[in-house]
Order: structure tokens, then sequence, then C-alpha cells
């Protein structure tokens, strides 16, 4: 079973600002079409959220992440995973839960855009 086939609590793709980014309606796109139940949400819902889905895919500057993210990650077995996505759908970046998974999901979405999977582990 591929990582995209686990995420049945599904994926939330977070963004800056108050319109949704194109890059982020795409990525919703992707997992619909795979049946895996996916919302866009802005960031400022991001404490609400939190440990409600398998995947938050943050589409954002990779700075503005982290610090969004302090406070929240407690454990790295319990934690979602979380990926950094920039608007031209470029480059993922697996931040938490590289070995749960991050780094295949950052695969599979630089596979499907056409993308480059930033993976140091």
């Amino acid at each position: 079973m591929n990582v995209v086939e686990r995420l049945w609590r599904g994926v939330a793709v977070i963004h800056s600002g108050t319109t949704p980014p194109e890059a982020g309606e795409r990525i919703i796109q992707f997992f619909k079409s795979r049946h895996v139940p996916a919302y866009i949400l802005p960031n400022k819902f991001l404490k609400e959220v939190w440990g409600c889905y398998d995947a938050l895919i943050f589409v954002e500057a990779l700075g503005g992440v982290v610090r969004l993210l302090c406070g929240l990650a407690r454990d790295k077995e319990v934690d979602p995973l979380v990926l950094a996505v920039d608007r031209g759908l470029r480059y993922f970046i697996p931040i938490l839960g590289a070995h749960r998974g991050a780094n295949e999901l950052a695969q599979a979405l630089a596979e499907a855009f056409r993308g480059h999977a930033v993976v140091t582990t």
C-alpha cells in the first residue's frame, strides 16, 4: 500500500493569505482524484486542525511553515506528515514524518506535478 492510500483521515492543504493559491487547488484535486479526503484552509486555522489529518501540506515558504509548527509538534510517532510546497509546484519538502511517509508523499507529489522531492534523510 502506498502512502497516498494510507491517508484515510485525509489531507489539509494549508496556505497563507485569504485566497487559496492555484497550487493548493491542484494538490486538492490530486488527492480527490485518488479518493482521499482533502481540504484547503488558511494557516490561521492550523491549531484547530492539528492532529485531525494524516498529512498537512503547506503552500508557503519553508521558514514560515517552521515558525507555524513551533509549539505544535510533539512526537514523531503521532504528529501528522508535514510538507512544504512552493506555489510553482516545483519543490516538495518533507518537514515532519520523513520516515513515516512524508518522504514518500513528497516523491509521489513531485512525480505527479513534475517537480522535485527535496529529501534529506
